[in-house]
């Protein structure tokens, strides 16, 4: 009886976590289409998580290592965020945890956008979101734009910490100078919902 592709994978990321599509390809002698179609289907399913991996590289498109999420889970970083956010918005009164969130985001920015306002703004701040590995992407509309976050970089930590996605909507303001309300978030049902969304609010 023939494997299936996608238990072929998580075969693999059991023994040789983290790694690229292209190094999971290569290893299972699958296209590059097959791999990303799989690999997104246990992505959405939760049995797979994906981090930046840093290749030294100060240009282009930031590659990604996919391990599974229980791996993940088990990691002294997963161990050391989850001990640091106890500390930074857990153990803090609920009005210091905002006030600890809107810092975070700040310090996670790594340049504000030098456009002033507009579309070109808009452009700047999408580029931004996307070299931090949040996919990003904006949709004019006549009130209100939308802008979606297609990747989020740390879903299974949302999913423990909620408060991350309220540093999210902090981040947004900061890079858009624009307030920014909730439409809805890839955490609260992984496998339904492709991006988190929300809608920014031109100042007065």
């Amino acid at each position: 009886m023939k494997t299936p592709t996608s238990q072929k994978i998580v075969s693999y990321l059991q023994d040789h976590p983290p790694v690229t599509a292209m190094e999971l390809g290569n290893a299972l002698l699958l296209s590059g289409s097959d791999i990303r179609y799989h690999l997104g289907l246990l992505l959405k399913a939760g049995t797979v998580t994906r981090m930046i991996k840093y290749t030294g590289e100060t240009a282009g498109r930031p590659a990604y290592a996919y391990t599974l999420v229980q791996t993940g889970v088990s990691s002294g970083y997963y161990t050391l965020a989850q001990a640091l956010l106890d500390i930074l918005l857990v153990k803090v009164p609920p009005e210091d945890a905002e006030d600890e969130l809107a810092l975070l985001a700040l310090r996670l920015v790594p340049v504000k956008p030098e456009s002033a306002t507009g579309a070109q703004r808009m452009q700047e701040v999408i580029r931004i979101l996307n070299q931090m590995g949040y996919k990003a992407a904006w949709e004019a509309r006549a009130i209100h734009p939308i802008l979606q976050l297609r990747v989020c970089p740390y879903l299974e930590l949302a999913r423990q910490y909620p408060h991350l996605c309220r540093m999210d909507q902090h981040l947004l303001q900061l890079l858009t100078g624009w307030g920014c309300e909730t439409i809805k978030l890839i955490r609260d049902d992984p496998c339904r919902v492709h991006a988190c969304e929300f809608t920014l609010i031109k100042p007065n």
